[in-house]
């Protein structure tokens, strides 16, 4: 599955890296120092010289922190982009049978970016110049990406998508299959009905759209407000400053717990969503999760110099990072509630990619919604009991 899929594999790698990395930078006491003083920056000397030349636009920019900002702007759409593009267009190529592994190698690979983040800043100074190497190698390879077979039959260009599918599956554009499944996506764009969005909140909803709609988007909120990705990226942090670990130990803590969790998502992979079902797993990863956030409360609750109590709660966060990956890393709800994901083996009416979008656009909504009421460095500093118990409740 992983080397039928070698396009995506930067992308969801550069995805978690840069979920990792960089928002761990907004925790560094130099920003929080800084920053908020950036437009105050002493620029006394040559100043009528400067500002007649681009050594003055550029002292500008720092003052006014416009640099900071654009980045932030741009990185943040790239990254936005590239979750719903690639979610999309991986789906779209891919049969029913095949999509759901698919979307669980997505969550291993975001997971492989936290992981190799979390060991590049335990003993290089070029983590930020890392992303540059993944997302060049985008910019690079996406003239290489054929299009979605069902877009291009959309499009009437019956040849070039049967050539796709063809590359896709690795077969000839001649052979028996790949004919019959272009046959297959020209019969579900005939057949598939011709709504609009609207129809997705109509009251003779009879495929229950907008209940199931509902549905993913109250897991997804739900899989940002568990704490995941606040443990995941400020794990160093968290052993740093509530379990009161020295030197170079929190840092090799952290990565180790997130290289466990990079192991145990290949659980789902192996068997666990073939065998126990998307249901199941949403059951038993909520609950072992929500048990390990009351483990980690009472934990936390006892003073610094019970070492017994610190131990109990590095150890109960180890055992988060089990649960998480199995049932809520990626996509997999999509697939557990059975929405209707574009796939060329039935119909696809024209909303139901922006659905997937929606459910997709509610994540940075939700990470935002997290840090409003617990200020980021109030809540990784002083992520205590009543974080772990909200987060529980969740």
């Amino acid at each position: 599955m992983f080397w039928k899929t070698p396009r995506t594999i930067h992308l969801y790698i550069l995805y978690g890296y840069n979920q990792t990395g960089l928002s761990a930078l907004l925790d560094l006491p130099d920003v929080i120092r800084y920053l908020p003083q950036i437009d105050t920056v002493n620029t006394h000397g040559a100043k009528k010289a400067e500002h007649s030349t681009i050594q003055g636009l550029i002292n500008a920019c720092f003052q006014l922190g416009a640099l900071f900002t654009v980045g932030r702007i741009k990185l943040g759409a790239g990254v936005g982009q590239l979750s719903v593009i690639v979610s999309l267009w991986q789906a779209e190529s891919s049969t029913t049978g095949s999509r759901g592994r698919k979307v669980i190698t997505a969550g291993i690979f975001i997971c492989m970016g936290f992981l190799l983040s979390s060991w590049i800043n335990l003993g290089w100074r070029v983590s930020l110049a890392i992303p540059v190497l993944l997302s060049s190698i985008i910019c690079i390879s996406i003239f290489t990406f054929p299009e979605s077979p069902r877009w291009l039959v959309q499009k009437y260009r019956i040849t070039d998508a049967t050539e796709t599918l063809a590359k896709l599956n690795g077969m000839s554009s001649k052979d028996e299959q790949v004919q019959y499944e272009i046959c297959q996506i020209r019969d579900s764009l005939e057949v598939g009905p011709k709504v609009s969005i609207k129809d997705v909140f109509s009251r003779n909803d009879q495929n229950r759209l907008l209940y199931r709609f509902t549905l993913c988007l109250a897991i997804q909120i739900l899989q940002q407000l568990v704490s995941g990705k606040l443990i995941s990226i400020y794990t160093t942090s968290i052993f740093e400053n509530n379990l009161h670990l020295q030197g170079d130990i929190p840092a090799i803590v952290a990565a180790s717990s997130l290289t466990w969790k990079f192991l145990c998502s290949f659980i789902a992979f192996s068997f666990a969503v073939g065998r126990l079902g998307r249901q199941w797993l949403f059951v038993l990863t909520g609950t072992g999760m929500s048990m390990c956030m009351v483990a980690m409360a009472a934990a936390t609750s006892f003073s610094a110099s019970n070492h017994a109590a610190s131990i109990v709660a590095a150890v109960f966060i180890f055992i988060f990072n089990f649960f998480y990956p199995i049932g809520f890393l990626g996509e997999i709800f999509c697939t557990a509630l059975r929405l209707p994901l574009p796939s060329y083996e039935r119909p696809c009416p024209p909303y139901r990619p922006r659905i997937i979008d929606s459910g997709t656009l509610s994540s940075p909504w939700d990470n935002t919604i997290h840090q409003i009421p617990y200020p980021q460095e109030h809540n990784v500093r002083h992520s205590g009991t009543k974080n772990d118990v909200i987060s529980a409740s969740r």
